[in-house]
């Protein structure tokens, strides 16, 4: 029998392709990832334009810690991935980022845990700005970073997933460098001395990619100009205190 799925609402219909999917594989059929990643994705601008409510969310989050159950965390990866793009829930959106990174940290993942820690972070700079938790994230984003550029080879072999490619290893140096900018702007009244060496790390980086030559010049001069004119501002207010 022929099902007309344009009478069927999108929740529906989402209902059915993971429904599909999770009989295939108690089967033993393994889906294909790529058509799953193409037909769930479908659904992203309808659920966008829509309203759709928190209890589908989580309806489509326990689908996903099923495949992790079934030893599908590529597919739960994908899921997950989805989920954020749809939510504007910020308690709901941390919680699938965690979910998330608990996967990528399980599956010993370098590139999806310092994405998902990024997603965190600007998580919190909506939710907390400048608060100390979203300081914390800004840390361990800069933390992993240094270790995925650090062992980049390794990160790019166990990059577990069927969809995109691994970015080059200058996109991830570059993400570095603006991390030790931003946390150097949140930590600059606070902790100035520590600020300036976080500046320092992130010129040195900078500078080294516009040797290379690997990188938007006029971005990277812009970091450099932002970086200098940072460096600056907090060197002024260490004399102006020393003076006091």
């Amino acid at each position: 029998m022929h099902i007309n799925y344009t009478n069927i609402p999108v929740s529906q219909r989402l209902k059915i392709l993971t429904t599909a999917t999770e009989n295939q594989i108690r089967k033993g059929k393994r889906p294909s990832i790529h058509s799953f990643s193409i037909d769930l994705n479908n659904f992203k601008d309808e659920f966008v334009n829509k309203k759709h409510t928190d209890a589908q969310i989580k309806r489509v989050m326990l689908f996903a810690e099923r495949l992790v159950g079934y030893g599908y965390e590529d597919f739960a990866g994908v899921v997950y991935s989805f989920l954020l793009k749809i939510t504007n829930n910020l308690k709901l959106a941390e919680e699938i980022a965690l979910k998330e990174l608990a996967l990528a940290k399980r599956t010993r993942d370098p590139i999806h845990i310092c994405a998902r820690i990024s997603d965190i972070e600007k998580i919190y700079k909506i939710k907390a700005p400048n608060s100390p938790e979203h300081i914390k994230w800004i840390r361990e984003n800069k933390k992993y970073l240094n270790k995925l550029v650090k062992h980049y080879d390794y990160a790019k072999k166990n990059y577990r997933t069927m969809i995109k490619k691994a970015r080059p290893k200058e996109y991830y140096e570059k993400a570095l460098a603006n991390s030790h900018l931003n946390l150097a702007k949140m930590i600059s009244k606070q902790y100035p001395k520590e600020a300036l060496n976080e500046i320092k790390e992130a010129q040195e980086i900078l500078q080294k990619l516009m040797l290379d030559g690997s990188c938007d010049i006029a971005a990277l001069e812009r970091d450099l100009g932002f970086a200098d004119i940072l460096s600056k501002n907090i060197k002024k207010n260490i004399k102006k205190n020393i003076k006091r």
